[in-house]
This record gives C-alpha cells, structure tokens and sequence, in this order.
C-alpha cells in the first residue's frame, strides 16, 4: 500500500503517473463494497474490550436482584402513606398529618384513631374545671345534685347554638355532627335513585316523512308534535326521537313522563332539540384548492349533492361522450400487429376493459384489439391487429354513452402523406395551416388560395382524399355561399404551370347545397349534384371527395361512390390547390400506391 507521500509525489505537476503507480494509489483506500478487517481498525479491540456485552447489560437492566445490597436500607416509595407502609416526614412536620387517622373533636371516637394534642388540652381543661367544682366552697355547689343541675344548665346552653334535626334551620345555629352524618346517608341513597334512573332511560325513534313537516326546523316539528291524534304518551325514563326517513333530520323531544298532542299542553320550540348529524354549513378544506391534482380519477364515480342537499355517489354515465379527436398514426397496412395512439377526452379505465367491456373500443378494419391501455382521460393506447381490407374505417367508443369517428383509420398498402404548415405555397396569410393535414380559412366570404406543394406522381397510382368542415367564422349555407358553375374551390393543376386539369366547386342555390366540377379540356361539365338544404347540419365527418389515379385515368369520388371519371391523359405531376370563402377543410391525405 502506497503512502500518501508516494502518491502526491506521483501526481505532482508535470509527472505521469504509470498503469502500476495509478492502480497502487486507488488500492490504498478501501472501496464501499469492500469490507474493512478489525485488525485494519487502530484500538477497536482495546476499545471494544472496555465495553460491556449488550445481552449482559440488557438483562442486568431487567435483573430483581440488581444491586439488590444498595437497596436493602432504603424505603419503597410506593408504600409511602400507604397502608403497612410508612409516614413521610416533611420540613414542617416530623409525622405529616394528613397520612394519620387524627380526631380532632371529643365525640367522634375509633378505637384505631388518634387524638389530637389540641383535644387533648381541652379535655385536661374541662377535667381541671370540674375538680375545682368538686373541691370548691361555692355554697351552690355543695351537693352531687347542684353539680348536675349545673351540668344541665350547660347542656341547655348547648341546645341554643347546636340544631339536632334537618328541619329546623337557621342562620346562627350549627348543626350537630349526628344530623351531619345522617345528610350525608340522604345524599347518597339519592344519588343512587338518581343512577338507577339514568341507567333505565330507554330511546324510542319515531319514524316519519319530512313531508309531514311544515317546515323541517324545529318550528315545524313542535307544530307536528302538537296535532298529533291520537296523543303520543311518553314515559318517565323514554327519550323519544323523531327521524324523518327521506331527509334524514332527526329532533329530540326534552320532556318525558307525559303526552303529547291534541288535548294535551302545548310544547314550544325550547321543548325540541335538533340533533340531526349532518354538516349544515360550507365546508372548507384547506389542503384541497382547485389547484391541487392526484391525477386520473380511477373509476367513473363522483360525490355530488341532489336536489335537497344530500351527498351521493353518482356514476359518471351522464357526463359527456367520448370525444375522439384522432388516431396516431391513422393509417396502417392490412395484416399488420401494431400500436395506435386514440386521443381524446372522457376516457375512462373501464373502457380498456376488453372482458368486461370488450365492446367500448371497436374499430372498423381492424381484425383483433389485443389490448387497452389507459394513459388518462385524453389518451388510451390499443395494440391491433389489421384486416387484409383496404379503405378508410370508423372507430366507436363507449363510456356510458356512445361515440363513433367515420374514416378515423385508413388501411392501405400505399404511403400516406399530410400538409403541414410549411407545406403550402402560394399561400394567403389569412389562412390558418397550423393543424396538420387541415386548411382554416381566416376571411369569410372572400376567395383565398393556397397550393400543397406535395407532387402528385403521375407515373404512380395514387390518391388525393379530404373532407370539408363548417367554419365557426360564418353560416355555410348563408348568403356568402351563394354562387354558380364558376366556383373553383379545388382543383388539381399541373406542376410547372399551375394550369387547371380539373376544377370542383360547391355553392349554395335555391335552397340547397350544389356540386359542380370539369376536366379542362373537356369542353362540358362532367358532373352536377344535389344536396340537401340540412347538409351542414349533419354531424361531423361530412362527405368525404376522392381524386384517384390509376394506370393513366383519373377518378372522382364521393363517399366512395365513383361521380366521374376522365378519358384525359396526365403528362406531368400535379399539385392540390384550394380557394375557399365560406368553409374549412380537414383531413387532407395524398397516398401513393405501392
């Protein structure tokens, strides 16, 4: 083991210290998982040594006869002024008073009782008295008989200012010890009946309905308790409650040993004690501000009052409906194992049930959901397993009430691709591009474009698919959506020159809600629809427009139903344009065909 010199001087400015000299300086202290030897330990034996073992010092602690010579001369403190034990003594007194049987009168008596020194001097007094009596010359008390006509006197004297009895009374006058000891029995056998009496008290509840009270107050229970027919009899050791089963207030009636009711006296409000056991007041629990979070509620419950103030335990099955605002990713290809994302809001752990609730999660397209997870209220993670189908699925969920998404989930073989902000060129600034694969107008009423500059290759088959979405700026159906077969709200254009190669509008006209679209170079339009007036107030998603190209020929379709398709002939790449006034778009998605 090197020294601590040696190893400064290994380390010293301008030296390198070899492999061996390293390794010899970290071997000269001790790890933390290396135990350290005794012997290692300056003077641990010799300290260790000096100490007692802690088995013999514990059961010295516990032994009786422990130092048992130290105590053999001294008092148990325990037995002081006790019975058998001993009188203490104090700075005053050598014998304190209060632990001895001390009479302090000369009518008391005890045969194990000792006389005060005070008494004692009396009685010599009284002694000295009358042997002067009997040794005097008083020619009044010359004979046995005068002495006790004397004695007489005295005692007539004593019944001045002592009372015998507990009827007499007065204020000058003090009671004999024998009246003294025979209150004191009277007390006690009062004391007693007194007991005996409390112990028997029964309480009888009487069950009634809060509507049988004009006010659920005391005032409404004296008013109840007075027309009662026929009278309630109460007996002397009844307490009797009244408990109203629907609200669960319960009074208390203070008087006993009579009855109540028509023909009886009447109580008032004092007669009646409210002692409903409930929290009649706000309630205030500091630790629990609005800011405080103990995270997801584990179960679809939550404490709520009804209608009269009572505290209850509610399901949450009238909350809202899922709300599901989309699947990450939402597209897959068919038969494949995989995770999705579902986010939203209202989720609840039960929905990841799959036994008890195999049905709360149900997705179109999708063969099995192997499994749940819940992450929160926002996000519930499914692993699943795709169906050979392609198209664009639904997905369903229940908390208690039901919600279902149509075309949430695309099962496809191609690639699918999504605006984002930075994907548009040509762009009006009043548009909004911040959500992904979606185009918000910013201006209603008013033409605005914006061009995806995601090329469309035409050497490939592919698939251009959107939807469209009320904007909150404005009424689609109002008089800005007015319009005719000059509206161009889409339209698919050629890369290096931005020329249309087909053109699609929507517009309101006599009511309803108008398709119109055409191939440029066609001449005609290709297709001309209808739809009804009450078209934007379907639930979202609304219909969903396809362009599909496929070996050279180019498709449109609605709601998976072809509208048109075209003879004519794609040169170049082409790119999605958009020139909205009075609705959003949502759900953009180009997918190329593998």
């Amino acid at each position: 083991m090197a020294t601590l010199a040696q190893i400064y001087d290994w380390f010293m400015t301008g030296k390198k210290p070899t492999q061996a000299q390293f390794w010899a300086s970290w071997g000269s202290f001790w790890n933390k998982s290396e135990t350290i030897p005794q012997s290692a330990i300056s003077n641990l034996t010799n300290t260790l040594n000096a100490k007692t073992e802690n088995d013999q010092f514990n059961a010295h602690k516990v032994a009786e006869d422990a130092h048992a010579d130290l105590f053999l001369g001294k008092e148990d403190k325990n037995k002081k002024g006790a019975a058998n034990g001993y009188a203490p003594l104090n700075e005053f007194q050598k014998l304190a008073i209060e632990y001895l049987n001390v009479v302090n009168d000369l009518v008391t008596g005890g045969a194990t009782s000792l006389l005060s020194a005070e008494q004692g001097k009396l009685l010599q007094t009284q002694i000295t008295g009358i042997n002067l009596l009997l040794t005097s010359y008083n020619i009044n008390l010359d004979s046995v008989q005068e002495i006790v006509d004397a004695i007489e006197t005295v005692q007539t004297s004593l019944s001045t200012i002592l009372v015998n009895d507990l009827t007499t009374g007065g204020n000058t006058k003090a009671l004999t010890a024998e009246m003294g000891k025979s209150l004191k029995g009277l007390i006690d056998a009062l004391s007693t009946t007194v007991g005996n009496i409390t112990s028997n008290v029964v309480t009888t509840f009487k069950p009634i309905l809060s509507t049988a009270l004009t006010a659920q107050n005391t005032a409404g229970i004296v008013a109840y308790i007075n027309a009662l027919n026929p009278v309630l009899a109460v007996a002397a050791n009844e307490i009797v409650k009244f408990n109203t089963t629907d609200t669960g207030r319960v009074f208390e009636l203070r008087l006993r040993g009579r009855s109540f009711g028509v023909g009886q006296a009447a109580i008032v409000a004092a007669d009646v004690l409210d002692v409903t056991d409930f929290l009649n007041k706000d309630v205030r629990l500091s630790n629990y501000p609005n800011t405080r979070n103990d995270g997801q509620i584990p179960t679809n419950k939550v404490l709520s009052t009804d209608a009269l103030g009572n505290l209850k335990l509610y399901s949450i099955a009238t909350a809202p409906a899922p709300y599901i605002q989309e699947l990450i990713p939402d597209s897959y290809l068919p038969s494949t194992t995989g995770n999705i994302r579902i986010l939203g809001s209202f989720f609840t752990p039960a929905m990841c049930d799959r036994v008890a609730n195999p049905t709360a999660i149900v997705i179109g397209g999708v063969n099995t959901i192997n499994y749940a997870t819940f992450k929160s209220s926002n996000e519930i993670l499914v692993n699943v397993i795709t169906g050979a189908i392609e198209g664009s699925f639904f997905i369903t969920m229940n908390n208690g009430l039901s919600t279902t998404k149509n075309n949430a989930l695309l099962i496809t073989y191609g690639v699918v691709y999504k605006p984002n902000a930075t994907s548009w060129v040509d762009l009006d600034p009043s548009y909004d591009m911040s959500e992904e694969g979606a185009a918000k107008i910013g201006v209603y009423g008013t033409y605005k474009s914006a061009t995806w500059n995601k090329s469309f290759d035409f050497t490939k088959n592919w698939r251009l698919k959107f939807m469209l979405q009320k904007t909150p700026l404005g009424d689609p159906m109002g008089t800005a959506a007015e319009g005719n077969t000059n509206e161009r709200n889409f339209a698919l254009v050629k890369e290096s020159t931005k020329e249309e190669v087909f053109y699609f509008g929507m517009y309101k006209n006599s009511g309803s809600f108008k398709s119109y679209g055409g191939w440029l170079g066609n001449g005609n339009v290709s297709f001309y629809a209808h739809r009804p007036a009450s078209y934007w107030d379907v639930p979202k998603p609304q219909d969903i427009h396809e362009f599909r190209y496929q070996y050279g020929s180019l498709y449109y379709y609605v709601n998976g139903i072809i509208s048109v398709s075209s003879t004519l002939v794609v040169t170049e790449n082409l790119l999605f344009k958009l020139k909205l006034k009075v609705y959003d778009v949502s759900d953009i998605e180009y997918i190329e065909i593998n």
